[in-house]
Parts: C-alpha cells; structure tokens; sequence
C-alpha cells in the first residue's frame, strides 16, 4: 500500500474494449479495483459512434498480436474470437471457490469449444408454461411439439403472453426453429447440411399458420385449459418466478423452449467479458474479475446475480412477517408470492436456475433466411413446400460457403 502522495514507480493500465452496449457494472468494477490497487488502472473504453469500425480495427489489432486486454462482445464475436484462438480460458484466472457459485448453465453459456471464454455479469432466464393435460414432461423438443399440434384437436392457439397476446405466426417459428438453432432437427452443423426441405419442417409451416391465422385471445387461463399451447415468460427476478408460479396454478408447469436437450428453461446471456490471449497482464485480470464476482458487487446486482450463494442468503422468512420475503439491500425486502398453503417457492426457484440450459447459439445469417422466407408464406406470397425448399437451398448455400 502507498503512502498518501506517493506514486507508483510503474502505472499498468489494463484496459477493456466496450465491443457492446454500455456495461455500466463492469465499468464500477474498473474504478473500484484501481482504487484498492494502486499502480493498477482498469480502464472502461466505450466505443465511438462507429461500432463497427472499432470492431475492426480491434480485431485487426488482436490478430496481429495486440489489442485490448479484455472485451465485452457478442455471443458471436466470442465465438468468432474462440475460434481464432484468440482468448484465455477464464478456469485458469477466476478463483475454484467463486466458479463453484456460478450457475452451471451460465458456465456453460461462456464456454466454447469445451473451455470457459466469457463471463457474464448479471443473467436471467427464459421459459414456457403449458399444462399438465397438454405435455407432462419438463422439456420437449421440437418434434414433440409438431406432434401435439398435429393430434391436439382442441388446441386454439400456440403461444401467449400474460397479458392474452397471441404470437403471430413469425414469431412462433422463431421460438420453434430458430431458438435454438445448433439443436435443430432440420440443420446439421457438423456435416454441414440443411434439411428444411422435409416434410416435418413443411407440416410445421402448415400447421403454424393454421393455429395464428386468426388471433384467438390467450392468456392464464387459455394456457390452463389447453386451448393454447405455451405461455412465454422471462423470469427477470425471483418475484416474477413466484408470482408466475402462484397464478399458472397446479395445472402448468414450467417447460423449456423446445429443443433436443428439453431443458425447463435457458439463461438468456447476449453478452460476455473475454480475455485477450495477448494481454501481459493475467495477474491484474484475474484480480479485477474476482472484484466483478465478489459477493459485495454480485449483491449489488441483486436479483439478477449469477452467483447462487447471493440468492440464498437473501431469501427469507423472517419472523416478522409470516410471508416469505427478498432482500434487496440493507433494510430493504420484497414481499413474495407464496404457495396457496403459505410456504414459499425458495426451493423451486433454486432448482429451475440450477437446471436451466445454457443460452442456445444462434446464427443470426441463418435466423434472417428463415424469417425472410416465413414472412412471405404467412403474407400468402408463396406456399409452404416452395417456403421450405428455398430455405433449405439458401441455407445450403450459407453453410457451403462456411466450409
């Protein structure tokens, strides 16, 4: 520790490339750990006005063997920079006792290539409901669905929000087909080939459009009794989790987004903190990320925190008040939903997080393709079989050109 006035013999600055929107918590986290370290300046650096061309100069830099020391990007520049073997794994400079705290969907949604590249700071889930009548399991994929909109004669329509919102017919095959597209029965990454020409993927344009084609209202009680398919719903916090819970009843249950893996829900992470390979500067990393995920700063995040210890020091039943209540900072709570019995959901919280997938990777090359060609078969420009084979050949294409 200096003395006050004196200075450090040799200032580092390790600096961060704001690749993102704006990370206002990272950017806290700099400035904290540069005052408890002196000699050590963790600098936050937005970008200008034009995003991509920072982007391409910093890639450039990073290629040839400069650049920042860490980024916030995009799901795909990391999976870009992974690839390049541009990036540190982050097992080696995150500490064995905080990662054990992570989520293990979050882990996962860092990891490419099995090694742990990005970091989230804050995180929250996404899942359906549907009722116990209409799917009894915890996940389905997308066959599963296909089959209950081809045998379910008393279904209505497909997915609904709370507020009774029906899904139009684009947004329901974006869910169904491009959510998780590297599980998807209709592409094989790995060989490299499309199969949107088959008869499932036609049956499921027909029958989407069938089932959206007039805007029945939905809503709790429509996911209830069956008349629709799913309720959509992003569980921001453990208050919408309970409440959720509370009013969808013992009918429904939690499901997954549909896909191979049939997880009960994803963590939806769009962005992660990586590490410059080039860096010299691990030793400083490694500190500032240990400042990123201290359970001081995770508590300031609050609901949102990936770290699970947070959560469950912060759920109480105090004896106070008979309901079950969230710390959200000193002295102050939310109060929860509970059961109808009265005892809380803490336990079916804990569990939905710790067994919720990680976020699926989506090609945004691919989406676009398929959203294109949708829009023209929901419009009535052209019919499904001509929908399916012009995707198929377009994406063909596009994983040709990926060789």
């Amino acid at each position: 520790v200096l003395s006050p006035g004196e200075k450090p013999s040799e200032e580092k600055t390790v600096t961060i490339a704001g690749l993102a929107y704006n990370n206002s918590y990272l950017e806290g986290c700099a400035a904290s750990y540069s005052r408890k370290n002196p000699g050590t300046l963790v600098k936050y650096e937005k970008m200008s006005n034009d995003v991509e061309a920072d982007r391409t100069r910093i890639l450039a830099e990073i290629a040839n063997g400069g650049g920042p020391d860490m980024l916030w990007v995009s799901t795909e520049d990391m999976h870009l920079l992974q690839e390049k073997g541009a990036l540190c794994n982050l097992e080696g400079l995150i500490a064995p006792e905080s990662l054990a705290e992570i989520f293990d969907g979050i882990i996962a949604s860092g990891t490419v290539n099995g090694e742990l590249v990005g970091l989230v700071t804050d995180a929250y889930p996404l899942a359906m409901f549907t009722a116990n009548s209409t799917w009894s399991e915890s996940g389905w994929s997308v066959l599963d669905v296909l089959e209950i909109m081809k045998n379910k004669r008393d279904l209505k329509g497909l997915i609904c929000d709370g507020s009774g919102n029906s899904y139009p017919g684009t947004s329901v095959l974006y869910y169904l087909v491009c959510y998780d597209m590297t599980q998807s029965p209709f592409i094989d990454f790995e060989k490299g080939e499309s199969g949107f020409d088959s008869k499932e993927f036609v049956q499921l344009l027909k029958l989407t459009e069938v089932y959206t084609k007039k805007e029945y209202p939905g809503g709790i009680v429509s996911v209830q009794e069956g008349d629709f398919l799913m309720k959509s719903t992003y569980m921001f916090a453990i208050d919408d989790f309970c409440r959720e819970m509370r009013e969808m009843g013992d009918q429904c249950h939690l499901v997954g987004m549909p896909s191979e893996n049939k997880y009960i829900g994803n963590w939806n992470c769009s962005n992660f903190l990586v590490v410059n390979k080039n860096s010299l500067y691990k030793k400083e990393i490694a500190g500032y990320l240990e400042e990123l995920l201290s359970l001081r700063n995770q508590r300031q995040v609050n609901q949102n925190t990936i770290r699970r210890d947070v959560l469950e020091e912060s759920m109480l039943l105090p004896d106070w008040d008979s309901r079950p209540h969230y710390k959200t900072g000193p002295g102050t709570y939310l109060i929860l939903a509970a059961k109808p019995d009265g005892t809380p959901y803490f336990d079916e919280y804990l569990d939905f997080l710790e067994n919720c997938g990680p976020t699926p990777f989506r090609v945004e090359a691919i989406s676009d393709i398929i959203m294109q060609e949708a829009e023209l078969f929901f419009n009535g420009v052209q019919d499904a079989a001509k929908t399916a084979d012009n995707i198929d050949s377009r994406v063909q294409l596009y994983l040709d050109e990926q060789k």
